[in-house]
């Protein structure tokens, strides 16, 4: 669309500025639509960028069959642009004769070759571009998860400190006939436990949601504590 445009408005310019007449509606059709042609062949060229990419060590190979190709669009785009004047002037007037035919498919010819590879390397940026992004994510979803794992090896180590420290201190508190505080560690642990042991967490938590857990987990270990270091306490205070 963009050198369609430009092109134009380069005819209707030029046709100003050299004092001449504004060119025919249809001349400046046959302009811009002879651009949008070759839009109609560049999904061609990248499907061939892609099943025959041009990489060092794929030159040798790749590098005549794209040559064929620029030359075999050439010729399209040239037939596309000589079979559009016909349509748009089919009075004799304006109308495409051989010597025109010739004289446009040997002028598209080298123009049409830069304007290809110029698309195929368009297409190569484009390839490369979204590798690089791709690899990025990829590197950066690899990173999280091995922060994920480590921080879920940890859990794992701490999870049955704290749960064979807390079933010790319950054991001490139903020990010494204390129910009531067993009742309420247990009541604490159990609901610790099913905040920590839930199989989908949430990457955000609530900041309520944090303090409370810590008040439990808190609480859990103040009682833990008490229970078994309060006797020894209470020993060397004797």
């Amino acid at each position: 669309m963009g050198p369609a445009l430009l092109a134009t408005f380069d005819a209707y310019m030029q046709a100003r500025m050299g004092n001449r007449p504004a060119p025919n509606p249809r001349e400046l059709l046959w302009t811009g639509g002879d651009w949008l042609l070759f839009g109609l062949i560049t999904p061609l060229v990248f499907y061939l960028a892609r099943r025959y990419p041009l990489e060092r060590q794929l030159l040798l190979r790749n590098g005549p069959l794209h040559l064929l190709a620029a030359l075999g669009g050439c010729a399209l785009w040239a037939g596309g642009g000589i079979l559009l004047r016909w349509l748009l002037f089919p009075a004799a007037e304006g109308a495409p004769t051989v010597e025109f035919s010739t004289s446009w498919f040997f002028t598209t010819l080298p123009f049409g070759v830069a304007v290809y590879f110029a698309v195929l390397g368009g297409e190569r940026a484009i390839h490369y571009f979204s590798e690089a992004r791709l690899q990025a994510e990829r590197s950066a979803l690899l990173s999280q998860q091995l922060s994920e794992a480590r921080l879920d090896a940890l859990r794992m180590q701490l999870h049955p400190h704290f749960l064979f420290n807390s079933l010790n201190a319950v054991t001490v508190l139903l020990r010494d006939g204390n129910t009531a505080a067993a009742t309420r560690m247990l009541e604490e642990l159990g609901e610790l436990l099913r905040e920590v042991l839930r199989t989908d967490p949430a990457r955000e938590v609530a900041l309520a949601t944090e303090l409370e857990f810590i008040r439990r987990y808190l609480a859990s270990s103040r009682c833990a504590f008490r229970s078994v270091c309060g006797p020894y306490f209470a020993w060397t205070r004797k």
